[in-house]
């Protein structure tokens, strides 16, 4: 077996090397200083923290060993990385109240690319093998990947809409109403045009916030 990262042989998914270099790449140990409020890492007091003033969660920066594991599992079509980067959330799940995980769909082009939608795959595996609740309420989207839309087209581009299932709705009404947080789940923020048109459609059609959760922020 080979570590999928830097193609040594090793026993695991990742060789202890490359366990070593995610674990240094996320914010965590990145970032020494807690928000006082909700003990987010963040770089330094005079900085807000991205939780309390967004509502977004991330594991880390993307660059390199972190970057490199996410292009492995989105571009390169490696399903079977899936239960490690599932992993990476568990420790952002843990400072949210009773999440449920609705995940952000990709395009239906990148679908057709890599045969399987990569968020969908986490949160099903994180509601499969770690107990968490997870409502699909969002359709793939048509198009192109936001990221590579202009302001105006992001805006006039109606990319994300909600599922018209009546039972999906009454589903996520009912763990709303039973104390659930909707926990938005994503790979990658780079604009984050997609996942604040997600948060505000549960808003505007459930009124409830929304958090973000991703594996990495650019």
């Amino acid at each position: 077996m080979w570590c999928h990262l830097c193609k040594k042989l090793s026993d695991t998914t990742l060789c202890p090397e490359c366990e070593e270099a995610i674990r240094r790449a996320g914010y965590d140990f990145l970032f020494s200083y807690r928000c006082p409020v909700c003990g987010q890492p963040v770089l330094d007091a005079t900085y807000a923290c991205s939780f309390c003033s967004k509502g977004v969660l991330s594991y880390g920066p993307y660059g390199n060993t972190l970057a490199s594991l996410i292009k492995c599992y989105k571009f390169g079509g490696e399903r079977s990385l899936a239960p490690l980067l599932s992993g990476l959330y568990l420790p952002l799940l843990k400072r949210v109240t009773s999440p449920i995980i609705i995940p952000i769909p990709c395009s239906r082009e990148g679908y057709r690319r890599r045969g399987f939608d990569q968020s969908e795959v986490i949160a099903s595996y994180l509601a499969r093998k770690e107990g968490y609740a997870y409502l699909s309420l969002f359709n793939r989207h048509k198009g192109m990947q936001h990221k590579y839309l202009s302001k105006e087209q992001r805006l006039g581009e109606q990319a994300m809409q909600l599922t018209h299932s009546k039972k999906k709705h009454d589903q996520f009404v009912h763990f709303l109403s039973a104390g659930y947080t909707a926990t938005l789940l994503d790979d990658v923020k780079t604009t984050g045009a997609t996942s604040r048109r997600a948060s505000e459609l549960l808003e505007s059609h459930f009124g409830c916030k929304a958090t973000i959760m991703v594996l990495a922020d650019v």
